[in-house]
């Protein structure tokens, strides 16, 4: 007789898939950089993006450091429904 179980006659117990929420949180956990993009002054409707670095918060949400000097992203578009809302 075998020591090892048969399988064809028990239940397999299968890992449940993480949800959307979970997947980001572990995306920006593993992560250091990201694309932040804007609408382009000079194509409207088209978005004009760059890569930037980042850290997790203390609650998990990316933060990008701050910068000394200006960036082409840190105008205010008037209130773009794109527009992230960190």
């Amino acid at each position: 007789m075998s020591q090892h179980a048969d399988l064809s006659t028990h239940a397999v117990a299968t890992a449940a898939e993480p949800s959307y929420a979970e997947r980001a949180r572990t995306l920006v956990h593993v992560a250091r950089a990201g694309a932040l993009s804007t609408l382009s002054r000079r194509l409207p409707g088209h978005p004009f993006g760059s890569v930037m670095p980042y850290a997790p918060d203390a609650r998990g949400r990316p933060a990008r450091p701050h910068q000394r000097h200006g960036h082409a992203h840190a105008e205010p578009r008037g209130g773009s429904p794109r527009e992230p809302a960190w």
